[in-house]
């Protein structure tokens, strides 16, 4: 579901985001896309706008019926 979300407007991959629950992807009306952790609101460990690839994330959690994967690591 989570996958499905992100991959048509992301140009790049993201990472650990593409099936992390607190992923959202926002869009401009130029066309660019974002990546917003949602989690960042309330967890100041994390950034609002994470660069990508994510390749580990202490905030992770995997979307209903992703795998959680390797969410070891802590860059957000």
């Amino acid at each position: 579901m989570s996958e499905l979300k992100l991959s048509p407007f992301l140009t790049v991959d993201p990472g650990l985001c593409r099936t992390c629950l607190h992923a959202s992807v926002k869009g401009t009306n130029r066309g660019t896309a974002y990546l917003r952790c949602t989690r960042a609101a309330w967890d100041d460990s994390l950034v609002k706008y994470p660069r990508l690839p994510v390749i580990g994330c202490v905030g992770f959690e995997p979307a209903e019926g992703e795998d959680a994967g390797d969410a070891l690591g802590d860059d957000a």
